[in-house]
């Protein structure tokens, strides 16, 4: 049988949930009797049960009554089927094909014609309720699929309800085939309804059913929507990108490449969301191309606006105004043809508010802000509105209108169910309320947000994830800590200082402060290690511009892929309900204790809010707010930085560094009254763009560096600082040295000669006995990872250094060539980070060994990190 979709029958059969009429009159002419006098309860209840014993001594005595009941239940099994209020259908079903099954395996011939008729019957009324069913599921999703302005479109509620008995009966009838795409059009429509929990339950139990089924491809959709709302509704990273991964892995299984190319641009959105800009773009790209093969324009405009995004994240915004501009064009061009994808006008008009925002063109920044809202209210896309709201309220923020911005940043919170937006509006309100007078209404918002920023980071497994978690979050920190360094100054009262103080160490080196608290966190296994080598060799081979570039360059990224879903495979998310997951940081008296008497901690904070210094010696403990703006003190460390690094002309000596080196230093040192005497051993834990700044060549009032004048240190943060005097072993009466020098590059890369000699001056330093020396083809890879360093108290690498500030787990140091015929090797920071060096110092005599990527909130991603977690001090 066959319907019309537009057809006035076919609404009819939908609105009746189009079960049969027609099924129960055919069923009715097969039966050819009419229900028995006598109630068929007794044979339902014994087929029900399953009972043998029962059925043949009931078919044994009373053959014609069991026969007329037969059909009586099978009138009676349709008819349920066919009423949506009646119940019982899927105990009958049950019953049916339970009896159905014992009379096929019956020997009794002389009952062969009417075990024949009954599965004939049940057959026949199987085969025609599955046509209806299948009839049915067109017909409502065709119906839901019109315009909502159309007088015969189902309600909400009446299309679940179909759908709800369309799964029931699929169940019944055994079909997990249609049953499965019946689940996921419920969660599909759950999940645009706004009820994410019952989409995720649904989308998790249609997954399960395809696994069962073997329908790769249905179950790739389920995947693809999980990780979506993983990530939207619950920031659960780690799941979201095991779904999205399962999703490409199935998609390529069945040959779907518009998949593959969804599933690389809901990964790259979680690139972005974990602060990993070159990934995200990275994954931008591959989905793009691909869509534009396939012709697929909506999701390519999408593509290219996320690649504006994610440029305008890494602060490039000629590009990011680029392809923003280019997302106009496209999205203006598909509006027009498609007015359904009007709002997506309207994310693109807000992005270029946002970049002129950044360019401090505030008057075009506004009028794109109030375009970008007109076009969200007349497509109705309150998450457009949202997201429009909160980067306006930015713009009133720093115009000081904070009665606009609380407006915005409230309709937020009311109105939107996204993580990253809540935690914005809450930290924007916060702002409002500080900038108000209103302090207790911003501490209060201020803990709601780092706690639900706690709880989420708690959840992710492993660093290279963990790891910019806080970049743009560190305000909300810096905000408390500013509040109680405040109200210290008013009452000094150092429970203020404290609460300061521990708010500024959750900012700081988060990600290495909890691994060095549980080394568990470096994962070993025998794949993971050769994948790491052979990203060292293509890496290598990349630097050195041996072989097809361009496919070491996807080879590259494809080995990063699978190390990355590998890492992933291993871990586990912290359990659920932990709580949140901050670091053990000590009180300011905790830290003095640990400090000799002629040590002086100075440990900053820079923020847009304020900058200060916290002074601590063993005696004391005080804080001074420094005299400078952030702006002006990131100016002015990049100048002395350029001077520091500018070879002057020959016989034009400059002392023009000594100038801006003693101005910085002037700005950034304590009072001398906050100082006692005595102190020569200067520890920084330095904050922002001070990570950069060599203390040691600021000059004091005398006109002296301070490497003249203190012993200089340097640590991540005062918590990791107490960690590594706690676990500092007593070094041996022996002092044993293993030094690395002048490895043998063979001609492809500059030698060292002067490593040579400055490892061979260890030997008469410390003596010949106490020192281990790899020179030449004895400085490989090999030796050192083969090297135990239980016994060892000093580590000296003397070689090539590169710092990589995309991927900062790729910085290496460059080690001897094992053949004559083979590039250098590459000791990489994953490499070293998963080996066990408990040396009592490392010393890296090599280029940009203190260089990479700085993160708010991790610090310089330098080659000392990995030493660190490999158990150095």
């Amino acid at each position: 049988m066959c319907l019309g979709v537009g057809s006035d029958a076919a609404i009819s059969v939908v609105h009746r949930f189009a079960f049969g009429v027609i099924v129960v009159a055919a069923i009715a002419v097969a039966c050819s009797q009419a229900p028995p006098e006598e109630s068929p309860v007794r044979l339902l209840e014994i087929c029900s049960g399953h009972d043998r014993t029962q059925l043949s001594h009931l078919i044994d005595s009373q053959h014609a009554l069991v026969r007329r009941q037969l059909d009586s239940l099978l009138v009676t099994f349709i008819t349920a089927r066919t009423e949506p209020d009646s119940v019982g259908s899927d105990s009958l079903s049950a019953a049916l094909s339970w009896l159905c099954e014992v009379y096929r395996q019956t020997s009794d011939q002389e009952d062969k014609q009417r075990r024949l008729t009954l599965y004939q019957q049940w057959t026949s009324a199987q085969v025609q309720l599955k046509g209806t069913l299948d009839s049915t599921f067109r017909i409502v999703l065709a119906n839901f699929k019109a315009p909502q302005s159309s007088a015969e479109r189902l309600h909400d509620s009446e299309f679940v309800d179909i759908l709800q008995h369309l799964r029931a009966e699929y169940h019944a009838l055994g079909d997990s085939f249609h049953m499965a795409s019946v689940i996921y059009q419920i969660a599909d429509f759950y999940w645009r309804d706004g009820t994410i929990d019952s989409a995720m339950e649904h989308l998790r139990l249609c997954r399960s059913v395809c696994t069962q089924t073997g329908q790769t491809e249905l179950g790739s959709d389920c995947y693809l929507l999980l990780g979506k709302l993983y990530r939207v509704h619950q920031a659960d990273y780690l799941n979201s990108e095991r779904s999205l991964q399962a999703a490409v892995e199935g998609y390529r299984a069945v040959g779907r490449t518009d998949g593959v190319a969804y599933g690389w641009m809901h990964r790259a959105n979680n690139f972005v969301h974990l602060f990993q800009s070159q990934r995200a773009i990275t994954g931008f790209r591959l989905a793009r191309d691909e869509f534009a093969r396939l012709g697929l324009e909506h999701p390519q405009s999408y593509c290219t606006y996320s690649l504006a995004e994610s440029y305008y994240d890494l602060g490039e915004l000629d590009s990011a105004w680029c392809y923003a501009d280019s997302s106009l064009h496209e999205r203006r061009s598909l509006a027009a043809r498609y007015p359904r994808y009007l709002h997506n006008v309207g994310y693109t008009l807000s992005l270029q508010g946002l970049i002129l925002h950044a360019g401090a063109d505030y008057e075009e920044a506004g009028e794109s802000y109030a375009l970008a809202g007109e076009v969200f209210q007349s497509a109705g896309d309150d998450d457009g509105v949202s997201l429009n709201n909160i980067r306006w309220a930015a713009l009133h923020l720093e115009q000081g209108d904070y009665s606009q911005a609380r407006e915005r940043y409230e309709w937020v919170l009311q109105n939107s169910a996204e993580f990253e937006a809540n935690l914005i509006a809450l930290l924007g309100l916060a702002v409002c309320d500080r900038n108000e007078g209103n302090n207790d209404g911003a501490v209060d918002k201020m803990h709601r947000y780092i706690d639900r920023l706690e709880i989420s980071r708690s959840s992710l497994p492993i660093p290279e994830i963990k790891s910019g978690m806080l970049s743009d979050k560190i305000g909300g920190y810096h905000l408390l800590a500013d509040i109680f360094i405040e109200r210290h100054q008013q009452t000094s009262d150092p429970v203020w200082l404290d609460s300061a103080f521990y708010y500024l160490e959750r900012s700081k080196s988060r990600t290495l402060l909890e691994m060095l608290g549980d080394k568990s966190t470096t994962l070993h296994c025998e794949e993971i290690e050769q994948l790491v080598d052979r990203i060292s060799n293509c890496d290598n081979s990349l630097l050195l511009g041996q072989g097809d570039s361009a496919w070491l360059a996807i080879e590259l990224v494809a080995l990063e892929d699978s190390l990355h879903r590998l890492r992933l495979a291993d871990a586990e998310p912290s359990p659920s309900g932990r709580g949140v997951g901050a670091p053990r940081v000590l009180k300011l008296e905790q830290i003095s204790e640990w400090l000799n008497d002629e040590d002086l901690l100075l440990e900053y904070m820079i923020s847009d809010i304020g900058l200060y210094v916290f002074v601590i010696t063993r005696e004391s403990i005080s804080i001074q707010a420094l005299e400078i703006n952030k702006e002006r003190l990131e100016d002015e460390v990049a100048g002395f930085l350029r001077l520091l690094t500018r070879r002057p002309a020959p016989g034009h000596p400059s002392d023009r560094w000594k100038q801006i080196g003693k101005a910085l230093w002037s700005g950034l040192a304590p009072n001398d009254s906050l100082i006692p005497s005595g102190k020569n051993h200067l520890i920084i834990v330095a904050d922002g763009i001070l990570h950069h700044l060599p203390f040691g060549a600021l000059v004091d009032s005398s006109g002296h560096c301070l490497v003249e004048k203190y012993d200089l240190s340097y640590a991540p943060s005062a918590a990791i600082l107490g960690l590594l005097t706690q676990r500092r072993r007593p070094c041996s009466s022996h002092g044993l040295v293993v030094a690395f020098g002048d490895p043998a590059f063979f001609g492809s890369i500059d030698s060292l000669p002067h490593s040579r000699r400055e490892v061979i001056r260890l030997e008469a330093l410390f003596g010949t006995p106490s020192v281990r020396t790899y020179l030449g083809c004895e400085a490989d890879e090999s030796n050192f990872k083969q090297q135990s360093y239980d016994d060892v108290d000093y580590l000296h690498i003397a070689t090539h250094g590169i710092a990589d500030e995309r991927r900062p787990e790729r910085s290496a140091l460059w080690l001897a060539a094992e053949h004559e015929d083979q590039p250098p090797d590459l000791l990489q920071a994953s490499e070293i980070a998963g080996m066990y060096i408990p040396v009592d110092l490392v010393f890296l005599s090599s280029c940009r060994s203190g260089s990479g990527l700085r993160y708010p909130g991790e610090g310089v991603l330098s080659l000392a990190q990995p030493f660190l977690v490999a158990g150095s001090n």
